[in-house]
């Protein structure tokens, strides 16, 4: 299952946006009630800092937002803190039962809201239900949404279901592989529509080789290569078979990724450039 778990720490647990080619698949955060292994990654640091920069024309970085992760002496993410041009904008709260996920606090300060989000568990310790809330002013909750995680005999994810006022709304839908690989995603919406699909292909070692998104009649796709570790390297994206962009990927000693380069015009890469800088303490 290493590729798996590779899987979701590159394309499902961080801030991704296929379309905008916006990945930070930095090892950092990913989902707390399900994954365990990765998080032994942070029982030596109490917190992370993730900043973006935007490369100027005259190579200068010039900051953008950071993010600070605090954990606690389990290795769980306590706290994640937002900033904004140097005004925090959102601060969300990881609370914890017998060492799995609960429920989380988020205040919005751009919008001045706040939510809650209540996870329930299975007997073997996987989400099957998340409730979103926002919070009002008389100390009352407004259901904002629920997810319904559906499992096979295996314990294998199978699907998502999101309801909005009791109604589905959009199915997620998983496919595995018989060596239980993950290697098709479907979206569908409230008629059962597919309006998005994802293809995973895997080398030889198991490592997620590339990723084809099809989406409103346009097809990504994302080509990865690996150092001699197994950490991803490099990463090629394409759209409709024309080259859009590329990300860099560097580590430190302990395999801990610490900075992040997205190229999104190849023709003048010195004026289209982020570069997320990671640090530990």
């Amino acid at each position: 299952m290493k590729s798996l778990a590779i899987l979701w720490a590159v394309f499902l647990s961080m801030s991704i946006t296929y379309a905008q080619f916006n990945y930070e698949p930095s090892l950092l955060i990913w989902d707390s009630v399900s994954i365990e292994e990765d998080r032994m990654k942070f029982l030596e640091y109490s917190e992370v800092e993730v900043t973006t920069f935007q490369i100027q024309k005259n190579q200068r970085r010039a900051p953008i937002s950071r993010e600070i992760r605090s954990y606690n002496k389990e290795g769980h993410l306590n706290q994640m803190v937002k900033l904004e041009r140097l005004d925090t904008s959102m601060v969300q709260q990881y609370h914890y039962s017998r060492g799995k996920l609960g429920w989380t606090e988020t205040e919005d300060r751009v919008w001045n809201r706040s939510y809650v989000k209540q996870v329930r568990l299975t007997s073997h310790k996987a989400p099957y239900q998340i409730k979103s809330y926002e919070l009002l002013n008389n100390d009352q909750r407004l259901l904002l949404g629920t997810r319904q995680y559906i499992y096979d005999k295996d314990s294998s994810l199978i699907a998502i279901r999101i309801l909005e006022n009791r109604q589905i709304v959009q199915t997620h839908r998983f496919e595995y592989d018989q060596d239980k690989m993950l290697v098709k995603e479907t979206f569908e919406d409230a008629q059962s529509h597919v309006i998005e699909e994802v293809a995973y292909r895997y080398d030889a070692m198991g490592f997620v080789q590339q990723v084809v998104i099809d989406k409103a009649g346009v097809t990504d796709v994302y080509t990865y290569q690996y150092d001699e570790k197994g950490l991803p390297i490099q990463a090629l994206w394409k759209r409709d078979g024309i080259t859009k962009g590329l990300v860099f990927y560097q580590y430190n000693q302990s395999g801990l990724i610490t900075e992040v380069k997205q190229v999104t015009d190849l023709e003048q890469p010195s004026e289209n450039q982020l570069v997320k800088v990671i640090s530990y303490k």
